[in-house]
């Protein structure tokens, strides 16, 4: 039998490693790590720069590219493998070897070695020394090498002499020889000796008895000798994976006293694997503690279902309203390990599949909206989510929320035509389609002078249709010209058809989602005040081409002309009036507004942004349209320019009415004149010449009436103007201030206007600041 050199050294330190590696190497278990090479040696460096090494675990890399460059070895894996598992030797005392380069670059010692017949992990043998002792002595064996050959045994200071009972021939041995051993081997092989070993079994040659060695080995089998019982890999996992879900197992259950999970005292586990057994078992004390919390909760209304934790649900709230009034989320019982952030995008996974298969009727599995990835694909994986837990949480909602919530978008836009619904929405219901919105106009103006009580809805529908056929509306798609329909407000008394009008367009499913009755309501409010707005712009426009049609015709009657020119005069100031306003109307208000909606809606990453936008966009045409409270003010001083420039319609009506009257009627006096004369006769009496100039005398005195008319409506409408001016320049908005400029862009309203002269003056004095 070789012993080790007592020259070399650190001969106990070699010896106890030399131990370990044989007992490595002749290990059954599988091993801990995957078989990949790479990732053995990432372990290996890994543990170097964690024990500061840096310039070892740089050698090692260099080296490791060395060997991987070259074909001498075969299994390179099992090589590194066992580096990796002597470098985890958990009795290794931290003060021992600290290079195993320097101590594998030493001799072995020259022992005699073969594999060992009992396999087994430090973990499965007992805790204790005292536990082994007690072990052993039911056992009626005594412990050898387990088929060892010829081991050296060999104290701190050098060889000893063998042990008396491990010699042949001796029956009895000392006492606290099991002691002595456990001194003298400092390797893993130790664990395996006894204190008590009785010699009445015949020895071998070798000095280890084979068969007291074979009975160890069942008795370490058969377990539960002397207390204790032994577990296994596969019932100690079993048992945790039991107590996940909150049931006792066989050797871990709940401690009511304690109120924790504790392992059975008769486990045979080592003090490392019982310590992980209790820390994860409080896994299961968490899972029964919630569970006891929901079942008590399970009624309360304002918690919500069973399950959802953070997340309340509303079982009463209908389907229309499911996105926005379902589900909730309960900020007082949000983790502290989960931001708002990240429970709000919870919320939006789990409303997002709900409304998928509630509201959009889709029945596509969960999985493929969501890619189904492994939580870790391999070991290296597995290690860097724990190693960095709250990055990989983050990014795990984030990919969810993100897959789920364009999966909704996508059904959205692709199946239900959402933003197809939202353009249609600003072509019809915001005037944005001019050429089917003057049509409309054209054909509806004979119903819509006529009194509201007097209109009949199926007549207008009538009109709509042949208005869409005859425009560019026609080739919209047939679902969005399905949804467009007419509707009639509630009737004033004296209201004509103009002011009870209003086109409709129906929504329904998940569109409805967006655009609620809220939104809808609001829709029919800029409605109307764009038809208004429109009419004023129709109305002064028939006015131009009456001035045009009429001026040629009156050129007859030159005591006319000074009407004329009032009527041409005052439609002027409206028209400049009306076209501002629809100036800052459609570009200021609806297409700068329009196109910051559009802009978030293609950014959008979620059905939730999309409704944000949605309702901004409303609120910023409203607001600016002057819709809101803040300017009504405002609102009702253009309201009463509107009627003004009806009054100035109505005037020049009447006034035009009465003119060609009195033209019709001295055109037929000189055609009967003329008549008369070519037959012959005097072309007039003298009786019928003093009515005619009676007649035209009367139509004269009528002309200053008509001059004061209109001279009072455009003093009504100069101080209707001068008034909302001065509203304009002390807004907060700056829009609407800049829009006063254009309004009086010659100062011909501020010349009449103290207030506006000061109000400009200030307002012009802290721009210059500015």
């Amino acid at each position: 039998m070789a012993t080790p050199d007592q020259k070399s050294p650190n001969v106990p330190d070699v010896a106890q490693q030399f131990q370990y590696a044989v007992r490595v190497i002749g290990s059954n278990f599988a091993p801990t790590v995957e078989r990949d090479e790479f990732l053995v040696a990432e372990k290996i460096k890994k543990e170097l720069i964690r024990q500061r090494r840096e310039a070892d675990a740089a050698l090692f890399s260099e080296l490791h590219r060395k060997l991987h460059s070259q074909g001498v070895l075969k299994n390179k894996w099992s090589i590194l493998y066992l580096l990796l598992s002597l470098s985890e030797d958990p009795r290794r005392q931290p003060n021992k070897v600290s290079s195993y380069a320097t101590l594998f670059a030493q001799a072995l010692p020259r022992d005699a070695h073969s594999t060992p017949y009992y396999y087994a992990r430090p973990q499965t043998l007992p805790l204790s020394y005292q536990d082994r002792s007690a072990q052993s002595a039911q056992s009626s064996g005594s412990v050898g090498s387990s088929g060892i050959s010829s081991i050296g045994l060999c104290a701190l200071s050098g060889p000893a002499p063998a042990p008396q009972s491990l010699l042949p021939g001796q029956s009895n041995q000392a006492p606290g020889v099991g002691d002595c051993l456990r001194q003298q081997l400092g390797s893993r092989l130790a664990w395996t000796l006894t204190a008590n070993q009785p010699s009445s079994q015949a020895t071998t040659s070798k000095g280890v008895p084979s068969a007291v060695s074979r009975n160890m080995t069942r008795s370490r089998r058969e377990g539960d000798t002397g207390g204790t019982m032994e577990i296994t890999e596969a019932a100690l996992v079993r048992d945790i994976l039991y107590v996940f879900q909150g049931i006792d197992g066989k050797n871990i259950k709940m401690n009511n006293t304690e109120n924790c999970y504790k392992v059975e005292g008769k486990a045979n586990l080592s003090r490392s694997l019982r310590d992980t057994a209790v820390r994860l078992s409080e896994l299961g004390w968490l899972h029964n503690k919630i569970r006891r919390y929901t079942d008590q909760r399970s009624l309360d209304r304002s918690f919500g279902l069973v399950g959802q934790f953070f997340v309340a649900s509303d079982p009463t709230v209908k389907t229309d309203r499911l996105w926005h009034d379902k589900y909730t989320l309960r900020k007082s019982m949000i983790p502290s390990f989960i931001t708002m952030d990240q429970s709000r995008k919870v919320l939006l996974i789990g409303k997002s599949i709900n409304f998928l298969h509630q509201v959009c009727h889709d029945q596509t599995p969960t999985t493929k909206m969501i890619a189904v990835t492994k939580s870790a694909e391999s070991p290296q994986d597995a290690a860097d989510l724990f190693t960095d837990l709250e990055n990989a949480f983050q990014g795990k909602i984030d990919a969810a929320y993100f897959e789920t919530s364009k999966y909704l978008l996508d059904v959205l836009n692709k199946k239900y035509s959402l933003l197809d619904h939202m353009q249609a929405m600003r072509r019809y219901l915001l005037l944005g389609q001019g050429d089917f919105i003057r049509h409309l106009m054209d054909l509806l103006k004979p119903e819509l002078v006529r009194p509201a009580t007097t209109l009949y809805q199926h007549n207008l529908t009538g009109i709509l249709e042949t208005a869409v056929r005859a425009t560019n509306a026609q080739f919209d798609s047939p679902e969005i010209l399905r949804r467009l329909d007419v509707r009639l407000l509630e009737v004033s008394p004296g209201d004509t058809g103009w002011d009870v009008f209003s086109l409709d367009y129906h929504v329904d499913g998940p569109i409805a989602t967006v655009f609620t009755r809220e939104c809808m309501s609001h829709y029919l409010r800029v409605f109307n005040f764009l038809w208004r707005a429109k009419r004023m712009e129709y109305i002064l426009t028939d006015i131009r081409k009456g001035h045009m049609c009429n001026a040629k015709l009156l050129r007859n009657m030159p005591e006319f002309s000074g009407v004329l020119h009032q009527c041409h005069i005052l439609a002027s100031e409206m028209v400049h009036f009306i076209h501002q306003m629809q100036y800052y109307i459609t570009f200021e208000v609806l297409e700068c507004s329009w196109d910051e909606l559009w802009n978030k809606v293609q950014q959008a990453q979620d059905l939730d942004h999309i409704i944000a936008a949605h309702e901004v966009f409303l609120d910023t045409i409203i607001s600016r349209c002057l819709l809101d409270s803040d300017s009504r003010a405002l609102l009702n001083q253009l309201r009463a320019v509107f009627d003004q420039i009806i009054e100035l319609q109505n005037a020049q009506d009447a006034i035009y009415r009465a003119a060609l009257e009195e033209l019709q009627r001295r055109l037929q006096f000189e055609e009967k004149k003329k008549q008369r004369e070519i037959e012959g006769q005097w072309g007039v009496t003298a009786a019928e010449e003093e009515e005619e100039n009676k007649r035209i005398g009367e139509f004269k005195e009528s002309i200053p009436k008509m001059c004061s008319q209109l001279r009072i409506l455009t003093h009504f409408y100069q101080g209707i103007v001068q008034q909302f001016l001065v509203l304009l320049t002390t807004s907060s908005d700056e829009s609407l201030r800049f829009l006063s400029f254009r309004l009086d862009f010659n100062e011909h309203y501020k010349a009449r206007e103290p207030r506006l002269r000061v109000s400009l003056g200030t307002r012009g004095r802290r721009s210059s600041h500015t």
